[in-house]
């Protein structure tokens, strides 16, 4: 069962999770009810549909009615962190954090894109400011561009 598979991750217990399921919008709506809102919105280079569903602590990301990425409304605390083993990559930040640098840790086996910032003044605590749900992935070479855009690779006027 969906709400299952995902208890984990909507409960913050990263450990625990192991990676988005198969899913559809249709799926997440039967475990979750309708969502509160939708838009349209850019995941990494390409368009897709944002839900949020508020009840579940969620916002999901799809493309032809497929869900592609969750996103938690209230990311667990950096502690979720420490229990996980290394990240098998880090790559540059896709957003911006004030007075931090805002590193994307990638857990391959587990399914996760974590948003970890680090402090630039001073040397206060890291914090997890963005926790998304991705399948299961080989290497932190396939978090592709349906995925994930550098926040360099993004135009500024």
């Amino acid at each position: 069962m969906l709400k299952d598979e995902l208890k984990p991750f909507l409960e913050g217990n990263l450990r625990g999770f192991r990676g988005l399921p198969e899913t559809t919008l249709a799926g997440l709506e039967t475990a979750f009810g309708p969502p509160a809102e939708h838009s349209a919105s850019e995941l990494g280079f390409y368009p897709a549909d944002r839900y949020v569903f508020p009840n579940a602590g969620l916002v999901a990301y799809v493309r032809d009615r497929q869900v592609v990425l969750l996103e938690s409304l209230h990311p667990p605390s950096i502690d979720a962190v420490h229990e996980l083993p290394e990240p098998c990559g880090v790559l540059p930040h896709e957003i911006l954090v004030e007075d931090a640098y805002a590193h994307e840790f990638v857990y391959c086996a587990q399914g996760l894109v974590l948003t970890i910032a680090k402090p630039t003044r001073g040397d206060g605590p890291d914090q997890l400011v963005r926790a998304r749900a991705i399948r299961p992935i080989p290497s932190v070479e396939s978090v592709g561009p349906e995925l994930y855009r550098a926040f360099e690779d993004r135009i500024s006027f």
